[in-house]
């Protein structure tokens, strides 16, 4: 009975590692899908069988691929003749110590010594490798290589006598590439702050290999030989990929050669929870802001907000900023550190963090605040910002992509009065083109909100008693709401981020608290506010900001 148990959990330890290795294994193999199930199926069979039969092997793993390559070239030589598999003209030297009497699986298996001797090469640390090659591969003398290296003899010749016990080792192991290697991963990151004049971090992080390393580096220390059987890359590439993502401060490097991850990634079940720490408040929160917003409606001052734009049209932007204000204020209760970003290479200011894939809810979006610019005159000074709704299946602003420095001054100018219609003609019909101006009997009409910047939206919308007595009992319930929320959510994150990110916290938590897209996707299904026909043209979600 305990050799049946004991027989029956090696099968399923074997079918649970296994199976999906020896399928790539056979697809890598035969190139064919069909043929590859089926050489699977042959292998597994073997490997079962023999272990229904009490095999025990001392090395399994080694045991395993023995099998899988003593069963495919059994499968090659009736399917194919041996030219079309092994090609005796590999190029080492060791092939030419086969005897004439060799058969099929004889050869196989030393042309898959010759790719281990590959492998291992191609993992061995650069200071061996270089020499190794050297010697070996380029036929250059130890005093050459001492030279071109500035060592001396004696430590080329020590170093090739360790560098052939690091391979005679390597080889003797059952080392196999991690599912990385074939199955890589997705990640996506939120980033807060300025990027480096680089591009960074956005520009080292956008291949899969970055990615991966990161992913691996997160949850395991690794050294550069773990990351390159992990992610199935020899060691030269995987050195030069990691030392850029240590110079962008993304990976961080450890004694013992480790490198580790220097920002947080959520896991999907993290992302669930948080999200449903969201929904829990959603409808609660929309129903206040509604109130809010309904007394803005009665009780707002004339001209609201520059007065052109509709109230359903400024509907919103109030609903767009006042998760914002929200957001801050409970920031500025729970935060006792309010430093935003740190110092980067290449006079960059940011945070980042990572998501692991995840398939968010429908009203998980994102509603990027940004895409605008800043003007400033010896009289005056504007900011014009914007939402960015591209993650949204509607359309997305072109304005978003047209405020920058010298458009921004142009609509500053028009604003004022002082914009010189001749020289900046091409500029002022591409901003009426979008809709931000349009002309009114021979006047230029701004299409955006109007507002002043260092005020909230609330609070210049209406009267002080209005704002006092019936405005801001709603919003600090917001505000509570939301505090509540927030601390659901550094209870998520406190359990599960590394103990040498805990001051990562505060920025991780403030980043994806936002009720931003909660809140306008909840009006969105309520009927409260209603998409606009030519979004690409709208000015909703749009505002000049002035002193």
């Amino acid at each position: 009975m305990i050799e049946n148990a004991r027989i029956e959990s090696t099968i399923k330890l074997f079918a649970e590692q296994y199976y999906e290795k020896i399928f790539y294994f056979s697809l890598k193999k035969t190139g064919n899908q069909t043929e590859a199930e089926d050489l699977t199926s042959d292998i597994v069979l073997d490997i079962i069988t023999a272990l229904k039969k009490g095999l025990i092997p001392e090395y399994f793993s080694a045991y395993v691929w023995k099998s899988a390559r003593s069963r495919f070239c059994k499968w090659a030589e009736k399917k194919y003749s041996r030219r079309k598999y092994f090609d005796d003209s590999i190029g080492f030297d060791i092939l030419d110590n086969l005897d004439g009497n060799s058969d099929l699986e004889s050869d196989y298996i030393l042309k898959e010594d010759i790719n281990v001797l590959r492998r291992e090469i191609s993992l061995i640390s650069k200071d061996y490798r270089e020499i190794l090659v050297s010697f070996y591969i380029d036929d250059k003398k130890v005093s050459q290589i001492a030279k071109e290296f500035n060592l001396p003899e004696g430590t080329v010749k020590t170093k090739l006598f360790k560098s052939r016990k690091i391979l005679t080792e390597g080889m003797k192991m059952a080392r196999e590439f991690g599912v990385k290697s074939y199955k890589p991963e997705d990640v996506y990151f939120i980033k807060s702050g300025s990027d480096g004049s680089d591009g960074s971090p956005w520009s080292k992080i956008r291949t899969k290999l970055a990615k991966n390393i990161l992913l691996e580096a997160y949850y395991n220390a690794s050294t550069i030989e773990e990351l390159s059987l992990e992610l199935g890359v020899a060691a030269p590439y995987m050195e030069e990929a990691v030392d850029e993502l240590v110079n962008a401060e993304l990976l961080k490097k450890l004694g013992g050669n480790k490198y580790e991850t220097d920002f947080m990634i959520l896991s999907a079940e993290n992302q669930r929870d948080i999200e449903n720490a969201h929904l829990k408040i959603k409808d609660e929160y929309f129903n206040l802001a509604k109130e809010i917003l309904d007394i803005i409606k009665k009780e707002g001052k004339k001209d609201l907000l520059g007065g052109i734009q509709t109230f359903e049209e400024l509907k919103w932007l109030y609903l767009l900023q006042l998760p914002n204000d929200v957001n801050r204020a409970v920031s500025d209760i729970k935060l006792t550190d309010k430093t935003r970003w740190s110092n980067r290479p290449y006079n960059g200011q940011w945070e980042l963090m990572g998501l692991e894939e995840y398939t968010k809810c429908e009203y998980n979006g994102v509603v990027g605040w940004n895409g605008g610019s800043n003007y400033t005159n010896d009289e005056n000074e504007i900011w014009i910002w914007l939402y960015d709704f591209t993650n949204f299946n509607w359309d997305r602003h072109d304005a978003n992509w047209v405020f920058q420095y010298e458009n921004v001054r142009v609509a500053s100018q028009i604003l004022d009065g002082t914009v010189d219609k001749e020289k900046d003609i091409g500029i002022i019909n591409r901003l009426i083109e979008l809709g931000v101006f349009e002309i009114k009997d021979g006047n230029y009409i701004c299409k955006m909100a109007i507002a002043k910047k260092d005020k909230e939206l609330l609070s210049q919308s209406v009267n002080e008693d209005i704002y006092k007595n019936k405005i801001k009992p709603l919003y600090d319930k917001l505000v509570n709401l939301h505090s509540q929320m927030y601390d659901e959510v550094v209870g998520i994150v406190k359990k599960v981020i590394p103990e040498r990110l805990q001051n990562k916290i505060a920025f991780v938590v403030d980043v994806i608290t936002s009720m931003r897209s909660y809140l306008l996707v909840t009006a969105i299904k309520a009927g409260y506010i209603i998409i606009p026909e030519d979004f690409s043209k709208s000015m909703v979600g749009i505002a000049v900001y002035r002193k």
